[in-house]
């Protein structure tokens, strides 16, 4: 049985000297996802699937031409969903045979079938990492209990300033 593990490595982390807003969001969106590099992705390819072929689809080839001829093929999601990733699995779902079976190993050491469930399921979850969506509905709670602890505070000293 032929293995074949894709990595995508063209997500690359945001260059620290950018400034503005989105610069920000995309360095914290990149350290929140704490994407794992490219030779623990392969040290870790070869732990669980140790004479697989890892490819990396970053790397001149073809490994278009190297799908194909794999019985099982294994996505390696550096990050525990696989942001950055969609395109080339689109691809790979694109170009696969129908009896070829699909896993995901992600950087978190979990791996995973990759059925049409799980791929809403990942979809789902991409949609909340991307855009940070749980922190942004967080957010707004925080800021009111940290303004009511900050008026009580404020109250409790008497209005003057701490000793």
């Amino acid at each position: 049985m032929k293995i074949i593990g894709i990595y995508d490595g063209r997500w690359t982390p945001p260059d620290p000297a950018e400034a503005g807003l989105l610069a920000r969001f995309r360095r914290a969106r990149w350290y929140k996802a704490n994407p794992r590099g490219r030779d623990y992705m392969k040290a870790l390819f070869t732990e669980y699937f140790g004479d697989g072929v890892f490819v990396d689809v970053a790397e001149p080839g073809d490994w278009r031409a190297a799908l194909t001829e794999a019985d099982e093929i294994v996505l390696l999601y550096p990050d525990a969903v696989g942001l950055g990733f969609a395109r080339t699995e689109r691809s790979i779902l694109r170009l696969r045979r129908p009896i070829q079976d699909i896993r995901v190993l992600n950087g978190r050491r979990r791996s995973f079938r990759l059925d049409r469930a799980t791929r809403r399921q990942l979809q789902w979850r991409r949609l909340l990492e991307r855009w940070m969506l749980g922190e942004l509905v967080c957010m707004p709670v925080f800021v009111g209990v940290a303004l009511v602890l900050a008026a009580y505070d404020r109250l409790k000293a008497g209005g003057g300033k701490y000793d």
